[in-house]
């Protein structure tokens, strides 16, 4: 079964024992404010701090189908995605990533 974004933050936010309020904005002035950004920075050699690329990211559903995998090479998963998120989030505390 997909896990949406907003189900992953919430288990992550969860876990690091945070709270977290999704808010929702509209994506068309937020990708003309990436364009702006992209338009400045670029030519100076800086990094813009929001581009299209990222923005578009989070207005996309992914979910990926394992069936075939799961049928052709027998593969059962270890953990389940929930499990997984909190091994994940665990794993960016260890490496120094993120501190709470």
């Amino acid at each position: 079964e997909a896990i949406t974004f907003q189900k992953m933050v919430s288990i992550i936010s969860e876990y690091y024992g945070i709270s977290f309020k999704f808010i929702r904005l509209p994506a068309a002035p937020l990708f003309a404010l990436g364009d702006f950004f992209e338009f400045i920075c670029r030519p100076l050699g800086i990094e813009p701090p929001i581009y299209r690329r990222r923005l578009a990211f989070y207005t996309k559903d992914r979910s990926f189908n394992t069936a075939k995998m799961i049928n052709l090479l027998g593969f059962v998963p270890v953990h389940s995605d929930e499990e997984g998120l909190k091994e994940l989030a665990q794993w960016y505390l260890d490496q120094g990533w993120i501190s709470l």
